[in-house]
């Protein structure tokens, strides 16, 4: 993935490289453990503006306004709870997955079922 920085004016770029660490994890339990481990750095309004202006450089990066929020929540109510809602969201999305992949086969089923009958 590749991004455009902000103006080393606007951002400190250990934090930006911070960030960039963060933002590119493999998966959701890696990203939470990277917040936690760098809290003292990530876990700062510093790193919200520093944040905010990759988002502006950025701005049709969904991933990087996902974290934005991510990391708005992990503030206010602390990363337990942030990932939480991420945590169901990935299970709404899987049950969904699961669901079409059923139907999908019932249909099937039923258009073998009926040009079998005809």
């Amino acid at each position: 993935m590749t991004f455009y920085l902000p103006d080393k004016a606007e951002s400190d770029p250990a934090l930006v490289d911070l960030l960039l660490g963060w933002v590119t994890c493999e998966n959701w339990g890696d990203s939470r453990t990277y917040l936690v481990e760098h809290a003292d750095q990530l876990n700062t309004s510093a790193a919200e503006n520093a944040l905010k202006a990759l988002v502006d450089a950025n701005p049709e990066t969904e991933v990087l306004k996902l974290h934005e929020e991510l990391l708005g929540a992990a503030r206010l109510a602390g990363p337990d709870a942030a990932y939480e809602a991420i945590d169901e969201s990935v299970r709404r999305i899987a049950l969904a997955d699961r669901l079409v992949a059923w139907v999908s086969r019932s249909e099937e089923h039923t258009s073998e079922l009926q040009s079998h009958h005809d």
